[in-house]
């Protein structure tokens, strides 16, 4: 028998905090999302395709040198369920400053589902400093929950806030926790 817990918040945001078995699964990148304004380093392909390895790499990467622009990735949601309840979202970015020198550069990421920034949902976003050119991992999860259905859409959103030394990504990962119907 399976429980689920509801609170309303004050804020009249609907939470739902699962109780029982989870399942844990790290959902493929299969196509660029809404924002592709940043470089990959192989001209001619998918920007997707430069992140949707599963460890850092120094073979390929998307990067931009200008403040503000976004790159997104769409998940493949397929192997979910429909009628889950998927109630944790983890985006992992290997990231890295786009240029050596003194400076430092804010990396922000987000989620985008079904068509909305989850800031639009309440949520706020991760936000790293990148003083170096080393790639390494970030990580940053919210606890939103959602059901997914058929025309359910994911996205890991990666933008350079602000800085000196631009920003390069060369693996995303989206990392999901879900209960099945």
């Amino acid at each position: 028998m399976k429980v689920t817990i509801f609170l309303v918040l004050v804020l009249g945001l609907f939470v739902t905090i699962p109780c029982g078995a989870a399942t844990s699964i790290f959902v493929p990148l299969v196509y660029d999302g809404f924002y592709v304004g940043w470089t990959p380093s192989v001209s001619g392909v998918l920007h997707f395709s430069m992140v949707d390895e599963l460890a850092c790499n120094t073979s390929d990467w998307n990067s931009t040198e200008a403040q503000g622009k976004a790159d997104s990735y769409g998940a493949d949601l397929r192997s979910i369920p429909n009628g889950s309840n998927v109630y944790n979202i983890h985006i992992i970015s290997c990231v890295a400053a786009n240029q050596a020198g003194t400076g430092s550069s804010e990396l922000r990421v987000y989620f985008r589902l079904n068509g909305m920034l989850n800031t639009f949902y309440g949520f706020p976003y991760g936000s790293f400093n990148l003083t170096n050119t080393t790639l390494h991992d970030e990580h940053v999860a919210w606890g939103y929950s959602f059901i997914k259905d058929a025309n359910t859409t994911l996205e890991a959103v990666l933008v350079y806030g602000r800085g000196t030394q631009g920003v390069k990504a060369s693996a995303v990962k989206i990392h999901l926790l879900y209960n099945a119907p």
